[in-house]
């Protein structure tokens, strides 16, 4: 019994100690998780959690420790009975030990079941764990162009209010100037009404004098004539006040009616921009809600850790199984790629050294036309003077044979050697020579132009379709260079992310397992 006992608490306890790294692992790797996507909510909680988490761990540790040192002390006693009471109480507590044995038997079962349970109930909530993580995103997207939508508008109506704030200043500021011209043209109606007495006065005053002196009644005429003609301009200006005054009524209704327009539009906007604050304040309390809720979910889906690292791991090497065949292949097709990168550069140098030595054979032909143009320009010299010699010579013999003069004996001339059939003989030999060796030196020289022709015809040929595959297969080259060089980046992209993808949703499912597996062991205990 007692290494039975050992032989348990040594298997509760390595599964304690065993449990404890993996679960401090899980959490170092867990918690930034909901951190790097800028969840601070989410961050919150899932310090909560964890902080909740390591509790229900170390109070199954105590548990643990507590029930192997009962165990340690129910052992004790039954060897204290067995020494002190025998055989019948030794039965009876093997007998208790065995129902204990059962029940913890039974526990283990329920444990079971209750693991098995959870891992359903986690595929359960991972599919709507998926669908509240995608609302929520859609709700922030929302609510940021909600948020984005609602400023552009204060903004706008905050211009617009900015605008119709000038505007009415500006009527103001006229209504002002407007009622100080008012006040000047009343001032100037006092003051031409005060002329006006002043001048009826004079009248009066002027016809009492008409009375009492009779002398100076022309001169008192004359002067109510300019008097009347005064009074005649006051009552024209007078007029014109007056209209004046009613255009500036009319124009300062007008103001006020604009400015009464504009008071209600800017009531109107105010009475917009409280509904918009009213209708930003209610989404923002329903996100707040929503959040909440998905929290509130989030903190209910939890399930089993064990499942999710073993899918993770196979996931990973099931990963790492398709990626390799890949890789081999891609490395395989590198290799060929580079294989034949050095059979064109190979045929590339070959086709360089072909080249350049049709480049020497050619200079070479230049060289040897060259040579047989000077040649045959020596040749027609020398033919030029000799022939301009015989000319010369047949020139002078013609025109003394004509004058019938005998020919002088010169020392160095042709005619002391030759008679002149020799002469002439030698001279059509010279002759048909020369003319022979002028045509072959004109054949010579147009085979060899037609030579040079068709030979550099030909190395621009060459130069052309060897500058054409040249730009070809470096075009090639580099293409597939680009090609494999994208396919490349594209896989080792896609397989990293992939593996990131991978380690992501195995680090949420932890910490999913973790937390479901702490509720279940507060929902046991509680039980």
């Amino acid at each position: 019994m007692r290494n039975s006992s050992t032989a348990k608490n040594k298997d509760n306890m390595t599964h304690g100690f065993q449990s404890q790294p993996s679960f401090n692992e899980i959490r170092r790797l867990q918690v930034p998780i909901f951190e790097k996507q800028g969840h601070p909510v989410l961050s919150n909680t899932t310090s909560d959690y964890h902080y909740k988490l390591t509790k229900p761990k170390n109070e199954i540790d105590e548990l643990i420790a507590k029930h192997n040192e009962e165990l340690h002390a129910y052992e004790n006693q039954i060897a204290k009975i067995q020494i002190k009471d025998g055989e019948a109480v030794q039965q009876n507590l093997k007998y208790e030990s065995m129902g204990a044995g059962k029940q913890y038997r039974v526990a283990r079962i329920e444990g079971e079941e209750q693991k098995a349970n959870s891992v359903q109930i986690q595929t359960q909530f991972k599919a709507q764990v998926d669908e509240l993580q995608q609302k929520m995103f859609s709700v922030e997207n929302i609510f940021r162009t909600a948020q984005l939508h609602w400023l552009e508008k204060q903004k706008t109506f905050q211009n617009d209010l900015q605008n119709r704030e000038n505007i009415i200043q500006n009527c103001l500021k006229e209504q002002k100037t407007l009622i100080s011209e008012t006040h000047s043209l009343k001032y100037q109606l006092q003051d031409a009404n005060r002329r006006i007495k002043s001048l009826e006065d004079n009248i009066e005053a002027e016809k009492a004098a008409h009375l009492e002196s009779k002398m100076n009644s022309e001169v008192i005429k004359l002067q109510i004539h300019n008097i009347e003609r005064s009074l005649e301009v006051e009552k024209a200006s007078l007029v014109q006040t007056v209209s004046d005054l009613d255009v500036i009524r009319n124009q300062f209704i007008k103001v006020e009616a604009a400015y009464n327009s504009e008071k209600k539009k800017a009531e109107e906007f105010a009475q917009k921009l409280k509904q918009s604050e009213h209708d930003f304040c209610t989404l923002g309390n329903q996100l707040k809600s929503d959040l909440e809720q998905e929290n509130r979910m989030i903190a209910k889906l939890t399930a089993k850790q064990n499942y999710i690292e073993d899918s993770s791991v196979t996931m990973e090497q099931e990963l790492a199984m398709k990626a390799q065949p890949n890789l081999e292949a891609s490395k395989k097709d590198l290799g060929d790629l580079h294989t034949k990168c050095t059979d064109q550069e190979y045929q590339i140098a070959v086709l360089k050294m072909d080249l350049k030595n049709a480049q020497n054979g050619w200079q070479n032909e230049k060289l040897k036309v060259l040579e047989c143009d000077t040649e045959i320009q020596k040749l027609a010299r020398a033919y030029q003077n000799d022939t301009e010699e015989k000319f010369t010579f047949l020139h002078s013999l013609y025109q003394r044979l004509v004058a019938g003069c005998g020919l002088a004996k010169h020392p160095q001339s042709l005619l002391d050697k030759f008679s002149w059939m020799e002469l002439y003989t030698f001279l059509e030999e010279n002759v048909d020579l020369l003319i022979s060796d002028l045509n072959q030196a004109n054949e010579k020289v147009s085979s060899l132009e037609g030579l040079c022709k068709t030979k550099s015809e030909v190395m621009k040929d060459l130069q052309k379709s060897y500058e054409e595959s040249l730009k070809k297969l470096s075009e090639e080259i580099k293409a597939q260079e680009l090609y494999w060089l994208k396919h490349r980046r594209d896989m080792e992209e896609h397989y990293t992310k992939l593996l990131q993808k991978v380690q992501a949703k195995a680090k949420k499912f932890q910490s999913i397992a973790e937390k479901s597996q702490e509720k279940n062991r507060k929902s046991s205990d509680n039980s």
